[in-house]
């Protein structure tokens, strides 16, 4: 302990006695001591608190999410140049379809029907023969208006069933590959089946159309009896008549329907096309879940590191913040215990040169006054004082989180953009001309 000697040399040469100074010596050596441990304390208690980030590994993922942005950038025209690589593809197919059509004899690029359509209308015509043949068979006839219905209902379903399959089968084999440059053996033979067929349908209409006639005129469909009413007696009227030209139309519609409704006119045709078209939309999507699979891959890499970097991140700080508080609430209990301490040596300081001026009966002229500047040294400050690197490690979380979100947004975007090149690419035309001399120039 230091203390400024007084300036009366007599008072200075009396007996250590009456002017001993080691009462407040002993007071602030123990108060520095005691203070001192409960620093060092502190100290140590700081220095075991955890980073709130750690800087290393927020730098690993910024630079991360860098390479990820240029692999984002770069995705698009990489998908792009595969799917112009797929032009090969397209062109083979092409190649198919051009030497079928020359092998067919067509003038023209198959066609793939819309078989709904095809279906609804044959329904109208049905309904529309039903209504029409019951209304024929109810007018000035034997029959009843129930049976009428029903019987219309029978012979329009009837027909229209073996017109559509006429149509489909027959109507197609019967002109199969006429117009061929390179014809094969067995086309003829398809040639005379298909008219086969179309005979044998022919004989069935006529069939049903005697059957519509009779079931008119007797009213009923047990085995004709030809002694009350002749054999040509049913078709001898203009109802008959019309029973006829309504047969005949209908199948002529569905036999046109069955031939072109549900596939191409030349056998095999739609198909082809299908199957060409098939392959090239399988590949370009093929090659597009490959590139959205990266993208999601790479993407989704980095954002689950991301994510759960700045939940522990956050974790951590949380708990940090307590263990801080708490830290800072023993700082400000020691920092209030230097002042009582200090107060606590000066006040005795002030007893003590008290107690030496009655003792000496005079009053001193110069005062020894005591150095706290011990205790002043044991002073913290609090932790959010000390520790200036915490912005900048909460700038580069807030600076990681926007870049997450950036990437995020750029990968949706990206997703979007691969989708909408593969549907471009797939809605291009397979490039197959229409003229069959062309197309054996190119075969």
């Amino acid at each position: 302990m230091k203390f400024q000697e007084s300036r009366n040399p007599h008072i200075a040469g009396m007996g250590s006695g009456f002017l001993n100074s080691s009462s407040t010596e002993a007071l602030m050596a123990a108060k520095v001591a005691d203070l001192a441990g409960s620093k060092s304390d502190i100290e140590a208690q700081i220095a075991a608190l955890p980073e709130a980030v750690s800087d290393h590994e927020a730098e690993g993922l910024l630079k991360t999410a860098v390479v990820v942005s240029i692999f984002l950038e770069q995705s698009l025209p990489r998908h792009k140049r595969r799917l112009a690589n797929l032009e090969k593809v397209r062109e083979a197919q092409a190649k198919e379809l051009r030497d079928l059509q020359w092998r067919a004899g067509m003038d023209r690029l198959p066609r793939c029907p819309n078989v709904l359509k095809t279906l609804l209308l044959v329904q109208v015509f049905v309904l529309a023969e039903t209504l029409l043949m019951a209304a024929m068979l109810i007018e000035g006839g034997h029959i009843g208006v129930v049976e009428g219905i029903g019987f219309g209902f029978v012979f329009s379903a009837v027909n229209s069933v073996l017109a559509l399959w006429t149509g489909f089968s027959f109507v197609r084999m019967a002109a199969h590959r006429k117009a061929s440059p390179v014809p094969k053996s067995s086309d003829g033979f398809v040639r005379i089946m298909g008219k086969l067929g179309i005979a044998a349908f022919g004989g069935l209409l006529g069939i049903l159309i005697f059957a519509a006639s009779r079931i008119r005129a007797t009213g009923s469909h047990v085995p004709f009896d030809f002694s009350e009413v002749g054999l040509w007696e049913g078709l001898n009227n203009g109802v008959s008549l019309a029973i006829l030209a309504t047969a005949l139309m209908a199948s002529a519609v569905n036999l046109w329907k069955g031939a072109t409704g549900f596939s191409d006119f030349v056998i095999g045709a739609s198909e082809a096309l299908v199957n060409a078209t098939d392959k090239i939309t399988f590949a370009s999507r093929n090659a597009t879940g490959q590139a959205i699979r990266s993208v999601l891959g790479r993407v989704g890499a980095f954002l689950s590191d991301t994510h759960k970097f700045l939940k522990q991140s956050a974790r951590a700080e949380k708990a940090r913040s307590r263990q801080v508080h708490a830290i800072n609430g023993k700082i400000r209990a020691h920092n209030a215990a230097l002042g009582v301490a200090k107060q606590s040596v000066l006040a005795a300081h002030a007893n003590q040169e008290d107690h030496r001026e009655k003792v000496l009966n005079r009053r001193r002229t110069g005062h020894s006054i005591p150095d706290v500047g011990e205790l002043d040294k044991l002073a913290l400050p609090l932790i959010g004082e000390a520790i200036a690197g915490d912005d900048r490690e909460q700038s580069k979380l807030e600076e990681l989180k926007a870049v997450a979100n950036d990437i995020a947004a750029a990968r949706d975007a990206l997703i979007a953009d691969l989708e909408t090149a593969q549907a471009e690419f797939e809605a291009a035309s397979i490039g197959v001309t229409p003229f069959p001399e062309d197309n054996k120039e190119g075969a």
